[in-house]
């Protein structure tokens, strides 16, 4: 392919791209910079492309907003969450969260363990794991234990259908 094939096609591309993009990752910034990242992975490789590019640069993106998920803490600062507003429903939320946290306290050390290093530390499953002492599939296993019997009790507690 050649650059100035190339221009045009990435050009037709790009807002399809950054739409895909925006599905996984929902920052309009970071989007932006996985479409590029996409374009100039595909630009480097560019002399051996055929056109189309779409279905390529599709599962380029694709990967590179998976890669950006998977690499990204999923858990809020306490400091930046809104305050507790008896009005608007937060305070069945923080009254909910209370109740699991009770409920944690009473599983087994590992259980326990696990959860608050996954949840509420952010950690990732290799680091859990290497902290432990274990490998990752069994840290999975305890983590998925904590999961399902905090659920269960909760429910058994509270008679609510789900969490």
């Amino acid at each position: 392919m050649t650059p100035e094939e190339f221009q045009n096609e990435a050009a037709h591309l790009r807002q399809s791209l950054v739409s895909e993009a925006m599905q996984y990752v929902r920052r309009a910034d970071v989007a932006e910079d996985i479409v590029q990242d996409c374009l100039v992975r595909l630009w480097d490789m560019h002399g051996d492309l055929r056109s189309p590019m779409a279905a390529l640069a599709r599962i380029v993106t694709r990967n590179l907003c998976l890669d950006f998920v998977r690499r990204t803490p999923h858990t809020e600062d306490v400091a930046q969450l809104p305050q507790v507003d008896e009005a608007d429903g937060t305070a069945e939320r923080h009254e909910a969260v209370d109740r699991m946290m009770d409920i944690v306290t009473e599983l087994p050390l590992v259980q326990q363990t696990v959860l608050r290093m996954r949840h509420i530390e952010g950690r990732d499953m290799a680091y859990i794991a290497h902290t432990l002492g274990m490998n990752e599939a069994t840290a999975r296993k305890a983590l998925s234990r904590a999961r399902m019997a905090v659920r269960n009790e909760y429910v058994k507690r509270y008679q609510e259908k789900a969490i």
